[in-house]
């Protein structure tokens, strides 16, 4: 997988990688794998981080359960090859899944404020978000 996936970002085409190689158990963003970065410096790709609040959508992992009907995601700022390029890989995958982590909760903040039925209103979800934040503005 990984040949083609390089041959493919060499021949010009745009590939989509959830560098956590796996669904989050809480919906908060887990440890990347560094495959996906591997990929980037090999081809020099600029890599387009995109964060979605979609974890309540389908679940459980083995089967298909629809909760809620819409997904929201943000594009962050693309990070260029010429800018990464230096960066240690998992210096690299710390750092965008701790700007990708703090964007999530901003997405779930304004949620909790707008949605009344949103399920992260709720304990433990509460709890988790706050302990996850604490965590990553720290870091």
């Amino acid at each position: 997988m990984y040949e083609n996936v390089v041959r493919e970002l060499k021949n010009g085409a745009s590939i989509a990688i959830f560098p956590e190689g796996t669904r989050s158990k809480d919906g908060n963003i887990s440890r990347f794998k560094t495959g996906a970065f591997k990929i980037a410096y090999e081809t020099q790709a600029d890599i387009v981080p995109i964060v979605m609040d979609a974890w309540n959508i389908v679940r459980p992992k083995d089967g298909i359960w629809f909760r809620e009907n819409a997904l929201f995601s943000k594009v962050l700022p693309i990070q260029r090859y010429e800018e990464y390029k230096d960066t240690d890989l998992r210096e690299l995958g710390k750092t965008l899944r701790n700007k990708m982590a703090l964007e999530l909760f901003k997405i779930r903040e304004e949620r909790k404020k707008n949605e009344a039925k949103y399920y992260r209103k709720k304990s433990p979800f509460l709890e988790r978000d706050e302990e996850e934040f604490s965590r990553r503005k720290d870091s």
